[in-house]
């Protein structure tokens, strides 16, 4: 048999029936056509999300590379005072021994030289304690911060852990609730 005798065979059947034949065609192409739609939206949904979800972790990295270039900045700021106080002070030493060799040979008071050596001493002192005072503050804020990152990761995780008891609780209920 061909199938333009197939064809006709059935379209004069006694019990082919257009009109439904037309609706259940019609009906198959709507249903179709929504599925579409809602696949598209479904798919137009998550790449708005995955989006977003970029556009946040890039947020986040880019707040975490100017904390860390600030805090760097801070350090490299640190380091440099440290260094021209440390600078100064060997100048200024270096002054006073100068003068001091002088005081040696002009004068005989030495404990006037010895002052000035232990004030030179003392104030080196507090500024080596100046910078670590410093730093282990920093050291602290980083710290706390690095605590404060583990606390979001923490509080994140138990919104979910809370999420996952909520949905079995619903679940639970759903099924008691069908069993009686």
């Amino acid at each position: 048999m061909r199938v333009f005798e197939l064809r006709d065979a059935i379209l004069n059947s006694e019990y082919f029936d257009e009109e439904f034949c037309r609706e259940l065609l019609n009906t198959i192409i709507e249903e179709r056509a929504r599925k579409e739609e809602i696949e598209l939206a479904e798919r137009k949904r998550k790449e708005e999300m995955e989006l977003a979800q970029r556009k946040r972790k890039e947020e986040m990295e880019i707040a975490e590379r100017k904390r860390r270039a600030d805090f760097e900045q801070k350090m490299r700021n640190i380091e440099m005072e440290f260094e021209t106080q440390k600078k100064l002070i060997e100048l200024k030493g270096e002054g006073h021994l100068a003068r001091a060799c002088l005081d040696i040979e002009v004068s005989t008071d030495r404990g006037n030289i010895g002052n000035e050596v232990r004030s030179n001493l003392s104030s080196e002192t507090r500024l080596k304690d100046e910078v670590e005072d410093r730093l282990k503050a920093d050291e602290e804020a980083k710290a706390v911060e690095e605590g404060r990152k583990k606390e979001r990761k923490y509080s994140f995780g138990r919104r979910n852990e809370i999420e996952e008891r909520k949905t079995a609780c619903g679940r639970e209920y759903a099924t008691c609730s069908r069993g009686t």
